[in-house]
């Protein structure tokens, strides 16, 4: 962990901020691409939530802000669904129909919810975490 605001007195975790710019290059360039290819809409949400998320953590980072984490990790589970759809709807044509996709948005609501209630981030941790599992089990 780095010192907070060491470099310059207006950012607070410099390298954690500089190191955001990553995401959202591949962001970019995954969105440009997914364009270029004429990929299915749900790679041009993959993307643009990488783009997103990198954003979201360059704001907290630099600022340390409550309101900049959740820029930060809300944007994570919003995206972890979305990877969660693109890896269960593997093919061409749909399997799950439109309960996957509303199962998720309900998962994600849910999440969002009780965290902004609750405001503990080991539990955005733990559901994030879940989250990965599903798109790598």
């Amino acid at each position: 962990c780095e010192h907070n605001y060491d470099v310059f007195v207006f950012i607070a975790e410099l390298w954690n901020t500089v190191s955001n710019l990553v995401l959202i290059v591949f962001g970019l360039f995954g969105l440009y691409r997914s364009l270029n290819q004429k990929l299915e809409t749900r790679f041009l949400i993959g993307y643009f939530g990488l783009f997103f998320i990198g954003v979201g953590s360059l704001c907290f980072h630099a600022t340390l802000r409550w309101d900049m984490q959740l820029l930060d990790e809300l944007p994570m589970i919003y995206t972890t669904c979305v990877f969660v759809y693109c890896v269960l709807e593997d093919q061409k044509s749909i399997q799950y129909g439109p309960i996957l996709p509303i199962f998720l948005f309900l998962v994600a609501i849910s999440i969002t919810i009780t965290y902004l209630l609750w405001q503990n981030p080991i539990f955005h941790q733990i559901c994030y975490g879940l989250l990965v599992l599903t798109t790598v089990a």
